[in-house]
Parts: C-alpha cells; structure tokens; sequence
C-alpha cells in the first residue's frame, strides 16, 4: 500500500454507498486491428465507473456498499469476488 493520507468521512456518517453499472473490460493485445477478424484478447478486466469508485473507497478502508446488478456466469463471478474482496457490501 502507498503513504498516500486516507481522508474519508467517518464510518458514523454511514457508509459510502453507490449506484450503477458493474461489467468487464475485454482488451485487444493490439491496437488498430479492429474487430472484424478473430484477434488476441486480453481479460476480462472487472470495470465500471461506479464500481470502480467504490472499490478505491473500500480499499482505503472507508465503509462502502454498491447497489448493482450481475448476471449469474463468470463475469459476474469475477466482479464479486473482486469487490467482496476488497471489502465492499
């Protein structure tokens, strides 16, 4: 972990809590290939702004919770096991 100050509000306040979307970044190990033929991928990369969000904030030790939805297959399983692990309700 960094030196970086952690400054979030106090857990009395409540948690920090976030709404959105949680999905899976697939990534092109090459750049201006374009999609129209087979290519090597890089992922899946759990992603999503909010997600993403309330994943640092629980990282820094903050309270957080997500309100979001996943589907029941291995996509889904890696964004829960990503945020459960990092700390997020």
């Amino acid at each position: 972990m960094n030196d970086l100050p952690r400054t979030l509000a106090a857990d009395s306040l409540g948690p920090t809590v976030t709404i959105g979307e949680i999905l899976v970044e697939i990534v092109a190990r090459q750049t201006g290939t374009g999609f129209r033929q087979p290519i090597d991928l890089i992922g899946p990369f759990p992603s999503g702004a909010p997600a993403i969000f309330i994943d640092q904030c629980a990282r820094m030790g903050g309270a957080a919770a997500m309100v979001g939805v996943v589907g029941d297959d291995d996509f889904g399983v890696v964004n829960m096991e990503r945020l459960k692990r990092d700390g997020v309700d």
